[in-house]
């Protein structure tokens, strides 16, 4: 019944899949062997409308995968992780392999949901990192994760390194909202982003 009203403006044949996981508790396999399987569910088809009316899948759901992890997002005060972020996770991850750094000192500005500072943090449990946010809101969001991911990460309230100012740092990390002029936003990053 959801794939036959698929709205392909907004969503695609893989959220059908992901949402009826993450809604009835199903791994993929499961998904799989679970496909002759009925399920009467009035949350999923609620959750379905929202999608198929353009908002974000995740902000839905509540959360978002990244780097194997899933991490609380919220609509109007995180953004939803993308797979460029975790492309920058990637580079900062091999640079640091690369420089053979014994204890990094690393600091993520404008961490949001926390998503790259607990990612690295997981990735190098004898770093210190930090992420620093000027939203409250943000960081609420982000220690919620760092809790529940057990990331170890300091949280800081500010803006840009001026909380920090007296502190050395070996990676700097940001990934700040942006777009280029030129480039094409969907209507559902507009709307809800």
């Amino acid at each position: 019944k959801a794939k036959q009203t698929l709205n392909k403006e907004y969503v695609l044949e893989e959220d059908l899949r992901y949402l009826l996981q993450e809604t009835f508790s199903l791994s993929p396999s499961d998904f799989i062997i679970s496909l002759d399987k009925k399920f009467e569910d009035e949350d999923f088809f609620l959750k379905w409308e929202r999608a198929n009316k353009g908002e974000p899948l995740y902000y839905i759901l509540g959360k978002a995968p990244f780097w194997g992890r899933k991490f609380i997002v919220e609509e109007g005060i995180t953004l939803i992780p993308r797979n460029e972020t975790e492309e920058l996770v990637l580079l900062a991850r091999n640079w640091i392999l690369r420089k053979r750094y014994p204890n990094p000192a690393i600091v993520d500005i404008g961490t949001g949901s926390g998503c790259i500072a607990i990612t690295l943090a997981k990735e190098f449990p004898y770093a210190s990192v930090c992420g620093i946010d000027i939203s409250s809101q943000a960081l609420e969001v982000a220690k919620r994760n760092n809790n529940l991911l057990e990331g170890n990460v300091t949280l800081i309230h500010g803006d840009c390194l001026k909380e920090v100012k007296d502190k050395k740092f070996d990676v700097v990390i940001s990934n700040p909202p942006y777009i280029s002029n030129d480039e094409f936003v969907s209507k559902t990053v507009i709307d809800y982003e």
